[in-house]
C-alpha cells in the first residue's frame, strides 16, 4: 500500500556511486553535483565522515537552530538523503507480543528541507520472529539515481520507485536463502545489514544454513538472483556475520569487499566469481557489522564489542594484494555492535568499553577515545558515559551520541574538547535491550547543512552550518 501526499519532483542529480565508497576516489562536493547528499550507511564514502564544510565550530547554549521535527515511527534505520529527498524505514511492530501477528515495514519518504511528507509505501512481512528490538528493521536504504533499495528484518530486499514509492520488486531472502527462524538458531537475530548497489548488482551479506557466510547478488533491474557465494569456513572457527558489504576497487577492478573473521574476500560485483581472498590473522568474534573503511591504501576494521580494533597495509593496486597489519589497539574493548571507528583529521576514533554488563542495559559504560593512526596507541580518552552510542565526522568535527545527549566534539588528537551539547534530546528511559532508548546507536546524519537525528517517535533537523 502507497500513501502519497502532493510529490515535487527533485531536482535531477547525478549520484557518482561507483566513487561513493570506500577504496575508491572520495566524492567531494566540486566532483558531483551534490556531494553533501547522504545517499547510504556512514554517508556517501561510507566511511562516517561527511564530505560537508563551513560548519558551526561552536554550539550555542541550546544547541544548534531546529529547522523542524516530524512524528515517525520506530525504527533503527539511519535516514539517507539525496538532493531533496529523505528516506528512512520502520514498522507497526511495538512490542514482543505482537510476533505472533502479522507485521508490516513501511519506507518513508519526505522533503529533506522541510519535513513535508512525500510518500510512504508499507508492505506485509508475516510474523515477526527476528527481533531483540522493538521497531525493526535496522537495514540503512540506499538512494541510487531513480530508486530506493531497502532490506527489511525479515529479509525482504525491495526497490522503489524514488519519485513515487512504488515497489518495483521484492526479494525475500527469508525464503529464497535462510530464514529468520533458522538465524535465531545461530544467534543471528534477524537480517540487520544494509544493501549496497555497485553497477547494476545490489548485494547483501548472508547467512547460510550450515553457517557458511555468503554474499548474495541481485539485479537491480529485475530483482531476480544473479549468484549466490557461499565461503568454506574452517570447521574449527564460528561462522561470521559480514554485516555490510564494502565496494573497493583491486588492480583496477571493481569489487565487493567482506571481512569473513579469519580473512578478507573481494568478488566481482557481476558474477560473484572471487577475485581475490587473504588470509590474515582474524578477529575472536563471531559478527562484523561495521563495514572495512578503507582509505587509499589502508584497511580500518573494527569489530564487535569484546575484540579490538586493527589498521592493515593494503595495496589495492596488485591483482593478489596481501593486507598487512600495521597495529592492533590491544588497550581497547570495543563497543561497536552498530558503531564502526572512524578514520579522521589525522586520527582514529571509537569507543572503549569502561564496564559491560550483558543483562542490562543502563550498566554499559563507555568512553570516546582516540587513537594515533599510526601505532593504534590511545591519545585520549573522555569521561566515561552510559551506552549506547554512536558518531559522525565532518570538517575537523565529531557528532556523538550517547544515551539521550548529543555532543559537538573536535576532531583532534591534541585532546578531548567539547564544543556543545544537547541534554535530553529524548525521554526514552528503557532499562532493557527491547526499549526505545536504545536508539541512540542510531547514527546522525549530516546533508547539506543539516543535521538529522532519529529519535524513538521523532525525526530531528538541525542547522548546524556556520551561517
Amino acid at each position: 500500500m502507497v500513501k502519497r501526499d502532493k510529490v515535487i519532483l527533485p531536482v535531477l542529480f547525478v549520484l557518482l556511486f561507483c566513487s561513493s565508497v570506500p577504496g575508491q576516489e572520495k566524492i567531494s562536493a566540486e566532483a558531483s553535483l551534490n556531494g553533501s547528499d547522504s545517499p547510504n550507511y556512514l554517508g556517501i564514502n561510507r566511511d562516517g565522515v561527511s564530505p560537508e564544510k563551513g560548519l558551526l565550530r561552536k554550539w550555542p547554549e541550546k544547541g544548534p537552530k531546529e529547522l523542524w521535527r516530524v512524528p515517525i515511527k520506530l525504527g533503527w534505520s539511519c535516514p539517507v538523503v539525496a538532493g531533496d529527498d529523505l528516506v528512512l524505514t520502520s514498522s507497526n511492530y511495538v512490542s514482543f507480543a505482537q510476533r505472533a501477528g502479522e507485521a508490516f515495514e513501511k519506507v518513508l519518504c519526505l522533503n529533506a528541507s522541510t519535513g513535508k511528507r512525500k510518500w510512504e509505501t508499507e508492505y506485509k512481512i508475516g510474523s515477526y520472529g527476528g527481533g531483540w528490538l522493538q521497531g525493526n528493521p535496522r537495514g540503512t536504504p540506499v538512494i541510487k539515481d531513480d530508486a530506493v533499495y531497502t532490506l527489511g528484518v525479515n529479509g525482504h530486499l525491495t526497490r522503489l520507485e524514488r519519485k513515487t514509492g512504488r515497489i518495483l520488486w521484492q526479494y525475500d531472502a527469508g525464503k529464497e536463502v535462510c530464514s529468520v527462524t533458522e538465524l535465531i538458531k545461530m544467534n543471528v537475530y534477524g537480517y540487520s545489514q544494509s544493501p549496497v548497489v555497485s553497477g547494476d548488482t545490489v548485494a547483501i551479506a548472508v547467512y547460510f544454513l550450515n553457517k557458511e557466510p555468503a554474499i548474495l547478488g541481485i539485479d537491480a533491474k529485475t530483482g531476480k538472483q544473479l549468484w549466490l557465494y557461499k565461503d568454506k569456513y574452517p570447521s574449527d572457527k564460528k561462522a561470521i556475520d559480514p554485516g555490510t558489504l564494502s565496494v573497493c576497487k583491486i588492480n583496477g577492478q571493481e569489487c565487493l569487499l567482506a571481512y569473513f573473521g579469519k580473512g578478507f574476500i573481494a568478488l566481482n560485483p557481476v558474477d560473484g566469481k572471487k577475485v581475490w581472498k587473504s588470509q590474515p590473522a582474524g578477529n575472536k568474534t563471531s559478527m562484523n557489522p561495521a563495514p572495512v573503511i578503507i582509505s587509499g591504501n589502508k584497511l580500518l576494521l573494527t569489530p564487535v564489542t569484546g575484540d579490538t580494533v586493527k589498521m592493515y597495509d593494503f595495496d589495492r593496486n596488485l591483482s593478489s594484494p596481501e593486507p598487512k597489519m600495521i597495529w592492533e589497539a590491544k588497550e581497547l574493548k570495543v563497543e561497536s555492535d552498530c558503531v564502526p571507528f572512524i578514520w579522521h583529521n589525522g586520527a582514529v576514533f571509537g569507543y572503549n568499553v569502561e564496564s559491560f554488563d550483558p543483562n542490562s542495559f543502563d550498566k554499559r559504560t563507555c568512553s570516546l577515545v582516540c587513537l594515533d593512526e599510526r601505532t593504534g596507541k590511545i591519545k585520549w580518552k573522555s569521561e566515561t558515559w552510559t551506552a549506547p552510542l554512536s558518531m559522525l565526522a565532518a570538517d575537523g568535527l565529531l557528532f556523538v551520541r550517547n544515551f539521550r545527549t548529543l555532543r559537538l566534539v573536535e576532531a583532534t588528537a591534541a585532546g578531548y574538547k567539547e564544543l556543545g551539547k544537547i541534554e535530553n534530546i529524548h525521554d526514552a528511559l528503557g532499562k532493557n535491550f527491547d526499549e526505545p532508548s536504545m536508539i541512540d546507536y542510531v547514527l546522525p546524519v549530516i546533508a547539506n547543512g543539516k543535521l538529522y537525528i532519529r529519535l524513538p517517535a521523532e525525526l530531528l533537523c538541525l542547522d548546524i552550518k556556520n551561517n
